[in-house]
């Protein structure tokens, strides 16, 4: 019996020996690994601490350095949580290169023969950004100086003998039919236009492997945009997702496997579209009911990551428009608060948006801001009212030939009517032009509240829009889309910071 059971028993040592090793092997696995693995996850928690600490030339370099490290070992999901914090920290600091020293030296080469003090207090009020404990300006300081010190710039413009701003007083008194008197039907008359966009990436100038995905701004169907035309899409071997010209937000999507390309990326893109003047002639006494139910109602009076209502906020718009209920004079109030209290100034979008600094903050906080900055505020505020309103946009051509540029607008919303558009921006432009007298400035100012001219393209109808399919590198301006996004994993650089500079192109002509 007992040589019988020895073979069990060796068996059975076998066993334990067998286990044991596999427990030893899953043991090294389970300890070891982990161990490999949080030298990576170390370096990523540095470089969130060097982000902190607002170094973010030393975080930028510790997101890319785990970035690489990440993607070689194939963890797809930390590499993009290392991209993001590439680029974010990259994005933050990009606008903010001026110190306090080559400031004040800028403002007494571009001032000369402005007081010290009043200098002083420049700089006491310019926003800045902590970057290694010491204050950076934003690149465009100078110009934002001169835009909050309306005075300061038509007297440059007199002595310079220009004008930049006459295209604005010349397309208002004498270009639009519509304004003098108020015709009767909202949409009175209409332009049309051609779009033509083209990015072109070197091939050397991208990964040896990997896709690069691409998301074009197209323009889409709306009330003051009813006629909209892709004429050109190309390539078509890389178009994934097609343009739906009645989406909130245009655009088309293109995938490019990198592995097998020998080519430079070339995308074309064309669209004709045709643009309304609207004149909203309201009267406040045949303003509807609210469907306060209706999803119209809830998606545009609720907070939204751009258009944030604040307790600050709502309180404001409360003592702005007082004991009225009309939400057509309400917004009206709010207008004429924006034209005595709102400043135009540049702001730093690209900043604001990695920092996920909410714009109408920014510029309720400052009381200056851009197009887009301003229509957010003021989109707020009648949120905050229970007036819904959008901030809306893509690009605004001027006439006379005097170029485009990327603009946006508000709207806000009236039963009986529909949407009603106002321009805050393009109304405080009547402040810097030379040759305007104190009425043509005023007709200026009053025709962009409930008035639009048809210089503009719709890219999309409000902030803070998701592209589709949504990305997991964020847009450059995550709120507003204006220019191609760009998304890569096996890229070192930003090329959606660089497309403006170096890829991509965008010209849009007026065609009747």
């Amino acid at each position: 019996m007992k040589r019988k059971s020895a073979p069990k028993r060796n068996q059975s040592k076998l066993l334990v020996i067998v286990l044991l090793f596999a427990a030893g092997i899953t043991g090294i696995y389970f300890f070891i690994i982990p161990l490999l693995l949080s030298s990576q996850d170390k370096l990523l928690k540095q470089a969130y601490l060097f982000e902190k600490g607002t170094q973010y030339e030393q975080a930028y370099n510790s997101f890319k350095n785990v970035w690489k490290e990440y993607l070689s070992l194939g963890n797809i999901n930390k590499a993009w949580e290392a991209r993001r914090g590439q680029l974010r920290s990259e994005r933050i600091a990009a606008e903010y290169p001026i110190s306090g020293q080559d400031l004040q030296k800028l403002l007494k080469d571009e001032f000369p023969t402005v007081p010290e003090p009043q200098k002083d207090n420049w700089l006491n009020s310019l926003e800045k950004l902590q970057i290694d404990n010491s204050p950076y300006y934003y690149f465009d300081v100078v110009k934002n100086i001169r835009f909050r010190n309306p005075k300061l710039m038509v007297d440059d413009y007199v002595k310079n003998a220009q004008d930049p701003y006459d295209p604005f007083k010349t397309m208002i008194i004498k270009s639009l039919p519509g304004l003098l008197p108020y015709m009767e039907d909202n949409f009175v008359s209409k332009a049309g236009f051609e779009m033509n966009q083209n990015l072109s990436i070197p091939r050397v100038d991208l990964p040896k492997s990997g896709v690069l995905k691409v998301w074009i701004p197209l323009p889409i169907i709306k009330e003051d945009q009813p006629e909209v035309k892709i004429t050109v899409l190309e390539p078509k071997k890389y178009l994934v997702q097609k343009p739906n010209l009645y989406a909130d937000l245009g655009q088309a999507y293109f995938e490019i496997p990198l592995t097998d390309l020998q080519e430079d990326v070339e995308i074309q893109v064309q669209a004709d579209f045709s643009h309304f003047e609207q004149n909203v002639k309201v009267d406040p006494e045949n303003v509807g009911k609210y469907d306060t139910a209706g999803d119209l109602y809830k998606t545009y009076t609720r907070s939204s990551p751009s258009i944030t209502i604040t307790d600050d906020i709502k309180k404001t718009a409360q003592a702005i428009v007082g004991n009225e209920k009309n939400p057509y004079l309400q917004a009206k109030k709010v207008y004429e608060y924006f034209m005595k209290n709102i400043f135009y100034s540049y702001v730093p979008h690209i900043s604001l948006g990695a920092r996920q600094y909410p714009e109408s903050i920014y510029v309720y906080e400052n009381k200056y801001g851009d197009c887009g900055a301003q229509s957010m505020l003021y989109s707020a505020m009648l949120r905050s009212l229970g007036v819904p309103a959008r901030t809306t946009g893509g690009y605004q051509m001027f006439p006379l030939g005097a170029g485009y540029g990327g603009h946006f607008w508000a709207e806000f919303y009236l039963p009986n009517y529909g949407w009603v558009p106002v321009d805050v921006t393009a109304a405080d432009m009547a402040d810097y032009i030379v040759n305007a007298t104190d009425e043509e400035k005023t007709i200026i100012k009053n025709y962009f509240f409930g008035n639009m001219d048809y210089f503009r393209m719709n890219i999309q109808k409000d902030v803070d829009l998701k592209l589709s399919p949504e990305p997991n590198e964020p847009p450059i301006i995550p709120m507003a889309i204006q220019q191609p996004s760009v998304e890569c994993l096996t890229c070192g650089n930003d090329l959606s910071l660089e497309l403006a500079s170096k890829y991509w192109k965008i010209n849009i002509k007026q065609t009747n």
